[in-house]
C-alpha cells in the first residue's frame, strides 16, 4: 500500500472534516442559507464507491460515472458507481455490489480503506455511505447501458484547479440557487450529492497534499 492509501486508511478513522466539507459544494438557495436535515425514520439506505486508482504517470484518478435518462433519480448526472442497499446488505457490500453490476469491476481486486461521513438526502428520502477504496491498476469496465451513459475517470490534481469550479444561478423546484460545480466533463456538470461527497474527500486529499507533498501546487 502506498503511503497516500495508508494516509487515507488511517485518516478515515478519525475526526472527518464532516457536513461542513460537504456544505462547501451544496447548492445554496438565494434567500435563505442550506442546511442538512436530519435522516427520517423510514430513511432508505445506499452506497457509493469512490474508487482510487495510481496512474502510469504518477498521478492519481478516480472512477466516475454518466447516468442514463432511464433511472428514477438523479438521471443524467454525474456520480460514483453506487445504489440502494438490499436488505440486511452492509454498506461496504452494497458499494461493491453496484459497482460490479453497474461497470463491471472485479470487486476481488478492490482494496477498501473506509467509509466517509455521510449523506441524508431529504428529497430522496435517501442516505449515502461514501466508501472509498483503491485498486492496484486501471479497471477494464463493461457498462451496464440501462444505468450508465458513460464511465471515466478524472486526475485527483484536475479537481483542486480553481479553473475547473464553476458557480452558476440555476433555478431547482421553482427556487434560485447558487450551484458550486466542477466543469470536467465536456457536456455534463459535476454537481449535487456527487459533488458534496467528493468535497469531503478532496479536502483529506488537500491535507495529506500539504502534509506530505509540501511542494506541489495545492
Amino acid at each position: 500500500m502506498d503511503t497516500f492509501y495508508n494516509y487515507l486508511k488511517i485518516r478515515i478513522d478519525q475526526e472527518l472534516p464532516g457536513h461542513p466539507a460537504q456544505l462547501k459544494m451544496a447548492p445554496q438557495p438565494n434567500e435563505g442559507r442550506r442546511t442538512l436535515a436530519p435522516p427520517s425514520d423510514d430513511v432508505k439506505m445506499s452506497s457509493v464507491l469512490i474508487l482510487l486508482h495510481d496512474t502510469i504517470e504518477g498521478g492519481r484518478e478516480l472512477l466516475l460515472t454518466l447516468r442514463t435518462e432511464n433511472l428514477p433519480t438523479h438521471k443524467g448526472q454525474i456520480s460514483f458507481p453506487g445504489g440502494r442497499s438490499m436488505d440486511g446488505e452492509l454498506a461496504v457490500e452494497t458499494a461493491l455490489r453496484e459497482s460490479e453490476e453497474e461497470v463491471g469491476l472485479n470487486t476481488s481486486e478492490i482494496h477498501i480503506l473506509g467509509i466517509l461521513t455521510g449523506l441524508y438526502l431529504s428529497n430522496s428520502n435517501n442516505y449515502i455511505y461514501p466508501v472509498v477504496g483503491y485498486i492496484d491498476h486501471r479497471p477494464k469496465l463493461t457498462i451496464n447501458p440501462y444505468e450508465v451513459a458513460e464511465a471515466f475517470f478524472v486526475d485527483l490534481d484536475t479537481l483542486l484547479k480553481s479553473d475547473n469550479l464553476k458557480v452558476e444561478e440555476w433555478t431547482i423546484r421553482d427556487k434560485k440557487y447558487k450551484v458550486p460545480y466542477w466543469a470536467i466533463h465536456p457536456e455534463t456538470p459535476l454537481w449535487g450529492a456527487t459533488a458534496m461527497i467528493l468535497s469531503e474527500f478532496l479536502t483529506l486529499y488537500k491535507q495529506f497534499k500539504q502534509e506530505y507533498e509540501p511542494s506541489s501546487d495545492s
